[in-house]
């Protein structure tokens, strides 16, 4: 098996662990924390969130990338568990190859850490890619990321994800090394 991937996600996944980590034992030990207000940041039961971002994603070798428009749904059926529905958007035109475009369609559990307005959160993934540079597969993958709201009901959000394709049920747990990465940087909104 081919360790570059895993090495690479396990320290992609330290390196947004470490500063949530560091964060979490400030505000334990009652230290400075990034809220300015006394406010509650928790979505209720029904909550719903949308966002839009711009993202990419790059193969298990970083050598072959492009761009997306990210959009999501999410509705909160506690103040820490989130379904959401995910579409994204890429166009891809290098420089040896004619353009291309590609779409991927997930459904997303997330689960945050605090309910506060720094809201880290990791999550797992399942759906369908497609497109004309794409040949159509399904994919699973898991995800981790930061919200920061600015205000109650706004926020900016970092992720990163790892999905790897398969093309029926027996292939899922072998496939893992054929994956690719993903971030989204966007602003989420809470309704």
């Amino acid at each position: 098996m081919n360790q570059k991937p895993n090495t690479i996600l396990t320290a992609g996944l330290a390196a947004l662990l470490i500063p949530l980590a560091a964060l979490a034992q400030s505000t334990a030990s009652g230290g400075t924390t990034l809220t300015t207000e006394n406010t509650d940041y928790s979505p209720g039961s029904g909550t719903h969130e949308i966002t839009i971002g711009g993202g990419g994603a790059s193969n298990q070798d970083f050598d072959g990338s492009y761009g997306a428009v990210n959009l999501s749904f999410g509705t909160y059926f506690s103040p820490r568990s989130e379904l959401v529905l995910r579409q994204s958007v890429s166009y891809d035109n290098p420089e040896n190859d004619g353009t291309s475009w590609g779409g991927a369609t997930r459904l997303a559990y997330d689960y945050h850490f605090s309910e506060n307005n720094v809201r880290p959160f990791l999550g797992v993934s399942a759906g369908r890619i497609y497109g004309s540079g794409v040949d159509d597969t399904w994919a699973g993958g898991i995800e981790g990321g930061l919200k920061y709201f600015v205000k109650p009901q706004t926020f900016i959000m970092a992720m990163v994800s790892y999905d790897w394709f398969f093309d029926n049920g027996s292939e899922i747990d072998n496939q893992f090394d054929t994956g690719s990465y993903g971030w989204t940087l966007g602003v989420g909104f809470q309704f």
